[in-house]
């Protein structure tokens, strides 16, 4: 690989790692969002809502579509303020289940709309945002990681090759440290640096010509 292959992929490879942290920054920013409207949810929820105790009536089963595995959240009762009697079953499903038929559990629930009541545990009202929050400060740094390497790796200066490099012959087996001959006719003589010649022979017709310096010393 070349010199300008390798930093050709060297860019190439910096705006990949500039999509990834973009995306990832973006997925911290939204993920971080949807936490804080969560948490105000039920903040507000939890404010405005009326604490009662209910009974758990019942376990609802839950199958993951995936691993098939399966789970239980409670289908519970309460009566709110004005004596009438609900049913409501719970948004988080564990296994074992958190609770069994005939338990106490505590309610809360909006008085302008009775059935819209939520367990009143750590989980059911406050694990959803925590869980967003985390995965957010995950990304987020994660993003913070990837980014200084894509911002060094996609500038990666242009170097032109040495010169020397450039002019060297491959090919050119028959050189010494006096006198440097070139397989295309011409010669310097280290020792004579005012003097070279330049020889060049055509092989189709045979003709043969030379060029001699005419700047010898005096």
């Amino acid at each position: 690989m070349t010199p300008n292959d390798a930093r050709q992929t060297s860019r190439s490879l910096g705006w990949v790692a500039w999509t990834l942290a973009v995306g990832l920054l973006v997925l911290s920013t939204g993920m971080g969002i949807g936490a804080w409207l969560l948490y105000q949810s039920a903040a507000e929820f939890v404010a405005r809502g009326v604490e009662v105790e209910g009974r758990v009536i019942d376990l609802v089963e839950v199958i993951d579509r995936e691993d098939r595995s399966r789970t239980y959240k409670p289908e519970y009762t309460f009566t709110d303020a004005d004596g009438n009697e609900w049913t409501d079953v719970a948004s988080v499903s564990t296994n074992p289940p958190s609770y069994d038929v005939g338990d106490k559990i505590a309610i809360v629930y909006d008085p302008d709309q009775p059935r819209d009541s939520r367990v009143n545990s750590f989980g059911a009202l406050w694990l959803g945002p925590i869980i967003l929050g985390v995965f957010s400060v995950v990304f987020l740094g994660a993003g913070g990681l990837v980014l200084p390497v894509a911002n060094a790796t996609a500038k990666t200066p242009h170097r032109p090759e040495p010169a020397d490099t450039l002019r060297d012959d491959p090919f050119d087996d028959d050189r010494s440290d006096d006198d440097e001959t070139h397989d295309d006719g011409f010669s310097f003589d280290s020792a004579d640096r005012d003097r070279f010649s330049i020889e060049a022979t055509d092989h189709d017709a045979g003709d043969h010509s030379s060029y001699d310096s005419p700047y010898d010393d005096e």
